[in-house]
């Protein structure tokens, strides 16, 4: 302001006109008026009182997640681990089986979106009821068709995408519920419990076929076997839906944490959906884990695939045990998974985690395609496999969690929606390029392109931002 006085002062003595000198000084004392009633109203907010309060139905809406994203993902792979069985009893060829799994990223890309529009129009409960319908019809009209081999490539097709469409719906909501539900120590790991149940079903997509289905030489054999596969799911399927309408709820009465109750407060919903994909997309800390998201999960998509075509050449005979090579893999994600969300929320080191993540897998994948280039023991490629899963899928934890970090108050199901979004599309690109290497090239090449994949999500986590504007409870004491 003397600065201002004494420029004013000059320009008066020199018989200036100091209109804009005047027009800028009103303009400060206006903005800093305005600031100073920004600064009371915040003010005014941290000092009521807030008592963040969880429920034990928490536990049973995360339940519902599970068991609903359990029974969903097992149908997404449960061909492409009975691959060459599946060929043979319908007539078939391996594009055609893929493809019964890459409708699920098919339709998520023009689905998901709309699905995070429809979820806020009918609620969370609603939304997952309404998948949990959609998923039993899908596994009800894939069993309609297993004693048909005419048809039945068909109806496995149109009850792959039905179950599609209710992946669409739904695979977005962890950190969703997480943020509704759960304490502000509990979030992380609330989504390390809903993405080790994403890991559980695809490890039971890939170890009942293997189980149930035997390559027999009589169709009518494997026919009956594909039967009692598909009836399993449908039953199953159904139960679940039922579990759901009991018991899913929209949100608890009173939210669980300081962040939940201070977006509400300042009523951070009010802004457009188009003006929070527009704040999301100009966020480069959060693009940047849309692209490490979406390649690491392409490079699963690509593996649990691909797999079983990817080693049966080598190792004829292993159906089997390739499908527990998968199987127990994805299951040793599970306590990765819970312990990376523990150490989540407790030190808040996303960056660091990240590094860390996919500094190992670029370090296994290299020692797996040398491995299998000089033709070693099944068992030492179904070691180091192993390894690879349970550290690479634990990036699915960080991923949703540190993208609520750094995108508040924006909603999480639009972030989340977004982080799958784009992983679907880029799962669609690199399992259809992984099948045609595989396919035209060789399994070698295939696995040396995967290790450049992940040397480049590598590099890219060194551009990250660790913290964002999440706030915590102010006194430390949160839930």
């Amino acid at each position: 302001m003397i600065c201002l006085e004494t420029f004013q002062t000059d320009c008066e003595v020199q018989g200036v006109e100091c209109e804009s000198v005047k027009s800028f000084e009103e303009r400060s004392e206006t903005e800093e008026s305005s600031n100073v009633r920004i600064i009371e109203n915040m003010e005014q907010f941290e000092v009521i009182e807030f008592t963040p309060k969880v429920y034990l139905r928490r536990w049973a809406v995360l339940a519902s997640y599970c068991l609903l994203t359990m029974s969903n993902l097992a149908s997404w792979f449960s061909f492409s681990a009975i691959s060459n069985i599946i060929q043979r009893y319908y007539g078939i060829n391996l594009v055609q089986v893929n493809w019964l799994a890459m409708a699920f990223s098919t339709v998520s890309i023009f689905l998901m979106i709309p699905s995070y529009h429809l979820l806020e129009r009918i609620g969370l409960g609603m939304i997952m009821i309404l998948a949990g319908f959609l998923n039993a019809l899908g596994c009800c009209v894939k069993y309609a068709g297993y004693s048909k081999p005419t048809i039945g490539y068909l109806l496995l097709l149109i009850g792959s995408i039905l179950c599609a469409i209710a992946t669409s719906a739904f695979l977005f909501l962890p950190s969703k519920i997480a943020a509704t539900w759960f304490g502000e120590k509990e979030r992380a790991t609330a989504i390390a419990i809903a993405v080790s149940a994403d890991s559980f079903g695809m490890a039971l997509g890939y170890f009942l076929p293997t189980s149930i289905v035997k390559n027999k030489s009589s169709l009518e054999e494997v026919g009956a076997d594909i039967g009692t596969l598909l009836l399993s799911s449908a039953v199953e399927a159904s139960v679940i839906f039922i579990i759901i309408c009991i018991t899913i709820k929209d949100q608890p009465q009173t939210p669980p944490n300081y962040s939940e109750s201070k977006k509400l407060s300042i009523n951070a919903q009010s802004h457009s959906a188009i003006s929070g994909y527009k704040i999301l997309l100009r966020n480069k800390h959060f693009l940047t884990i849309l692209n490490i998201h979406g390649i690491l999960f392409s490079i699963e998509s690509i593996f649990l695939v691909a797999l079983n075509e990817l080693l049966i050449g080598k190792f004829p005979g292993y159906e089997r045990q390739i499908g527990i090579m998968a199987s127990v893999g994805l299951i040793l994600s599970i306590p990765t998974s819970f312990l990376v969300g523990i150490l989540l929320d407790r030190t808040h080191t996303f960056k660091r985690v990240t590094l860390v993540t996919t500094g190992l897998c670029s370090l296994l994948t290299a020692l797996l395609s040398i491995l299998f280039y000089i033709n070693v023991r099944f068992y030492f490629l179904f070691a180091t496999y192993l390894a690879i899963v349970a550290v690479s899928c634990t990036y699915y934890t960080t991923a949703f969690d540190h993208c609520a970090e750094l995108t508040y108050p924006i909603s999480e199901a639009q972030s989340g929606v977004l982080l799958l979004w784009i992983a679907q599309v880029y799962s669609l690109i690199f399992e259809q390029s992984g099948s045609w290497v595989l396919l035209y090239i060789g399994a070698e090449e295939l696995l040396f392109c995967v290790l450049g994949l992940y040397i480049i999500i590598f590099i890219l986590s060194f551009f990250l931002k660790n913290r964002g504007p999440r706030p915590s409870q102010p006194n430390g004491s949160s839930l």
